[in-house]
């Protein structure tokens, strides 16, 4: 069996999404955690993918620097973006384990989605 897609929080993520993920047996690790909670956003990215983590974030900056990667063929980590006060936590829960168990890390390359995805 593939090992379950592992997220990378950032710091915009609330605790509550995290908890709810990990009780669930998920792998998520917290920008905070991680002493990266002022880090610029492009380095962000890079440190989920050298950790074998999708990120996660609230933070529509991401789009344009994925785009910009996928312009000049820079690899990224997948991105899962959603706005913040667009789904209640345990909603995001649900999608996140979705994501968590039907995608593995390669197929999440060089893809950014969007939550609600329905």
């Amino acid at each position: 069996m593939p090992e379950t897609l592992k997220f990378y929080m950032d710091v915009n993520v609330p605790a509550a999404v995290t908890k709810g993920l990990q009780a669930r047996g998920i792998t998520v690790i917290t920008a905070q955690e991680d002493q990266r909670h002022q880090t610029p956003d492009p380095d962000l990215l890079d440190r989920a993918a050298s950790l074998g983590c999708v990120l996660y974030t609230h933070d529509a900056d991401f789009f344009e620097i994925t785009s910009e990667r996928l312009m000049t063929g820079e690899s990224f980590t997948g991105v899962i973006y959603s706005p913040q006060t667009a789904l209640p936590y345990g909603r995001a829960i649900e999608e996140l384990l979705t994501f968590a168990l039907c995608c593995t890390f390669e197929e999440m390359q060089n893809k950014l989605e969007f939550l609600p995805s329905r």
